[in-house]
């Protein structure tokens, strides 16, 4: 994950240093700037120096807290300078997207030689027999579900380099396949996290040539969550502490 250097407009709260909430309103970053602002219909002033913290939530949860002294006061606007951050527990699930990770899918299915063909868009139809392996990227992960995108041919190298996987690898870098809500598929992640498990498509996205699809878990185990929820929580802390 890219870490944003502006980040505009989510729900918070201003509260002072010794606890207490002073303005629910929204907030705002400059990384680049090293400043929070706060903004509400109301907003208490202080002077320059003060410290403050604003708190970023979601969903009502506290995620991320940011401290720091007041720069800059007055009825609706509050920004602090010299800011610190903390990520709360529970941030780790919500700053879980934007994710970079290659992995492998197959599909669960055996397939019947001559049977039925799989389609592309605007490309001509394929055997399926051909396809073995996809490479994708998962751009979500939580200790229940993923989110994958179909990655285009760079990655070949993740799969053997036969004449026929690479035709296969020149379609899939233009077009998108039809994966089916329900399919099972095996999935596997080498790095930064070592995992391999069944999963279910339950959601496609679509954006333009490119597709993306929610799937769910299937009968993971105990140590593999514990395992995903580790990684979470330091891929958290390694993305998403901005000062």
């Amino acid at each position: 994950m890219i870490i944003k250097t502006n980040w505009h407009s989510f729900d918070a709260i201003l509260r002072s240093e010794y606890g207490e909430n002073l303005a629910s309103g929204e907030a705002s970053i400059s990384v680049a700037r090293q400043f929070v602002t706060f903004e509400s219909d109301f907003v208490p002033l202080y002077p320059i120096g003060t410290p403050m913290e604003i708190v970023r939530l979601h969903q009502g949860e506290e995620i991320h807290r940011f401290t720091g002294k007041v720069y800059l006061s007055d009825k609706k606007l509050m920004r602090i300078v010299s800011v610190k951050d903390e990520l709360l527990p529970g941030s780790e699930r919500f700053y879980n997207e934007n994710m970079d990770i290659n992995a492998v899918l197959t599909s669960m299915a055996p397939i019947e030689e001559g049977k039925k063909k799989i389609r592309f868009r605007k490309q001509p139809e394929i055997e399926p027999e051909s396809i073995k392996s996809h490479a994708v990227k998962i751009t979500a992960l939580s200790e229940d579900r993923l989110i994958f995108r179909f990655e285009a041919a760079e990655n070949l190298d993740l799969f053997s380099q036969t004449q026929e996987d690479k035709d296969f690898w020149d379609i899939m870098s233009t077009t998108t396949t039809e994966v089916k809500t329900g399919e099972h598929f095996l999935i596997k992640i080498e790095a930064p996290l070592s995992l391999e498990t069944e999963i279910e498509v339950s959601k496609p996205f679509y954006f333009g040539q490119y597709a993306s699809y929610a799937c769910q878990f299937i009968n993971l185990p105990k140590k593999s969550s514990k395992e995903i929820s580790s990684f979470l929580w330091e891929y958290n802390i390694q993305n998403n502490k901005l000062f």
